[in-house]
């Protein structure tokens, strides 16, 4: 029994590294593949952001389990998504990740995704709420 969840352990370690499993710090780091403004409020851009991911297409092969969060300046939303070959172990990769900060009269917008496949869609649905 411990043997093989050493081997489970091990296979989705080597997944992880293999694919690069991501955080919201790597995706931040590796820069936003989208960062625009609007004169919408903060709460407001969030709202939407948060129901269009929730929205996402049940046909998708990767459907994030979302979490949204109140910082200091705005929001954070991230969705997290299972890996293939990580089940077992319960590994998790963050897929996507939204900033959403005010700055005096307008509210920044940063998208940062660790999609392969499927970038453009979330981006298209992120500047739809702007």
């Amino acid at each position: 029994m411990t043997r093989k969840l050493v081997m489970c352990a091990a296979s989705a370690l080597a997944s992880c590294i293999l694919t690069g499993c991501a955080t919201p710090n790597s995706l931040r780091a590796d820069g936003p593949v989208l960062e625009e403004t609007t004169s919408l409020p903060a709460r407001q851009v969030a709202g939407c952001i948060g129901d269009k991911l929730q929205a996402w297409p049940e046909s998708s092969q990767q459907i994030p389990i979302l979490a949204t969060r109140l910082t200091e300046t705005g929001y954070s939303i991230s969705g997290s998504a299972t890996l293939p070959g990580l089940w077992s172990a319960g590994g998790t990769d963050t897929v996507v990740l939204v900033d959403i900060d005010t700055l005096k009269d307008k509210t920044l917008v940063k998208l940062y995704t660790h999609f392969v496949i499927g970038g453009g869609v979330i981006t298209k649905l992120v500047r739809e709420c702007l």
